[in-house]
Formats: structure tokens, C-alpha cells, sequence
């Protein structure tokens, strides 16, 4: 495999590329990664095969840009997404992150125990969107027992992280009391900081609190500004 590096720095594609295609026969999962990094651009098929063989050697990453690839084909067939979300839970399990909420998502539907368990490993590695995913599946009390109080703990600190539906979704429950006590002034303080972090259902959200004087002064001038921006990120 070290050749086929070399190879590929010295610019000989063809070389580097058959010498990573060698070493990935013989179980080298580093080897079969680079392989499909190389082949992607020009060869999607031959990659997701290359990928498929780094995952089969337990190479997290090449789980993963298998299940990605997967999901990537024109006319995604449901058979695909099953196996790009078999692929991603293998990729969750050697600790990428970011394929702990997609698999989750995938699976939603269909396993959402599974679902449950994948978001709570994102979340365990620090995901955000896993954390906020995980607080979803609490409040609604799909694929595990309902617990709004977690729920909102979670939804609380993924906001304080930056994830603006975060805010959003902690701002909701603290604005009827959901399963915390009821507190409006620090609803639509979140309510508003999820509108700054980009999330327009947050900044209509916010405007109906400034019309109507909820938790905030009542201020119909700056209520508008806010229904413009939401409306421009595409809520309605």
C-alpha cells in the first residue's frame, strides 16, 4: 500500500491505482479506502465496490462513504437506504459521528428502537444534531419510553451548542410548561437565539411571541422584520 501512495505522489494514477487494488484484496481496509477515494470521481460504481471491502475490514470511514454512495445513486430504491443504513451503523459503531443521526433517521420509521440506540451514540460522541435527535424520539416517546424532562435537557444543551431547531424545540416546551416549568421570558430568549443560529421556523416562532407580547415586549415593527426572515429561510 505504501507504493501505491508513493505512486500516486509521484502522479502515476494508473499504477497507484492498481497497487491499491492489490493490497485491498488481500483485507487491507486503509488500502481499499484510498482506492475508492481515487476512484470516486471518475468510477462511483468501482468505489462503492472498493468501499464496500474497507467496510468489510472493519475501516469505519469506508462504511460509511459506502452507505453515503449508496444513498447518492439517482432513484434511491428503499432496498438502498436498508443497506446504506446497515452500512452507517456499522460506520456509527467505529465512532463517525455523523453516521450516528443519518442512520438514525434512516431507520426512523422502520426500527425506531434501533433509531433510538444510534442517537444515543452520536450523542455520546458529542453530535449535536444526534443529541436533538435523540431529545425528538424522548418527547414523542418513539422506540423508548417517554421523558420530556430529558428531552428538554437535551434540546437545552444542543442549543447551546448552536443546533437552532434545538432552541426551537426547547423554547416550545418552556412556553407551555411541557415537561419543564413553564418560563416565557427564557422561551423567547432560546426562541430567538434560534432564529440567530438560522432556523426560520424559529424567527416566525419568534415574531408571533413579539406580536402578541409572550415572553418579551410586545413590538409589531420588529415582529415583521422576523416573519420576513423566517419566510426567507422557507417557513411558512
Amino acid at each position: 500500500f505504501d507504493s501505491a501512495i508513493a505512486k500516486h505522489r509521484d502522479g502515476d494514477a494508473a499504477k497507484s491505482v492498481d497497487l491499491a487494488d492489490r493490497a485491498c484484496r488481500f483485507g487491507h481496509g486503509e488500502a481499499c479506502f484510498q482506492l475508492g477515494g481515487w476512484l470516486k470521481p471518475d468510477k462511483p460504481s468501482q468505489a462503492r465496490a472498493a468501499y464496500d471491502r474497507a467496510c468489510a475490514a472493519n475501516h469505519a470511514a469506508g462504511c460509511n462513504n459506502a452507505g453515503l454512495l449508496r444513498l447518492a445513486e439517482k432513484g434511491v430504491t428503499d432496498k438502498l437506504r436498508l443497506e446504506a443504513a446497515g452500512l452507517l451503523s456499522k460506520a456509527c459503531a467505529g465512532d463517525v459521528t455523523a453516521a450516528c443521526t443519518l442512520a438514525g433517521r434512516l431507520l426512523a420509521r422502520s426500527d425506531p428502537q434501533a433509531a433510538v440506540k444510534l442517537y444515543r451514540r452520536g450523542c455520546d460522541l458529542d453530535s449535536v444534531a444526534a443529541c436533538r435527535e435523540l431529545g425528538v424520539t424522548l418527547y414523542a416517546g418513539k422506540g423508548t419510553p417517554v421523558d420530556k424532562t430529558r428531552a428538554a435537557n437535551l434540546f437545552a444543551a444542543a442549543c447551546r451548542l448552536g443546533d437552532g431547531i434545538a432552541c426551537r424545540n426547547f423554547a416550545a416546551m418552556a412556553l407551555r410548561g411541557d415537561g419543564i416549568g413553564k418560563n416565557q421570558v427564557l422561551a423567547g430568549e432560546r426562541m430567538h437565539r434560534g432564529c440567530k443560529l438560522g432556523d426560520g421556523a424559529a424567527c416566525l416562532a419568534f415574531g408571533q411571541m413579539l406580536c402578541a407580547g409572550v415572553g418579551v415586549d410586545k413590538d409589531h415593527f420588529h415582529a415583521a422584520n422576523f416573519f420576513k426572515v423566517g419566510c426567507a429561510r422557507g417557513s411558512k
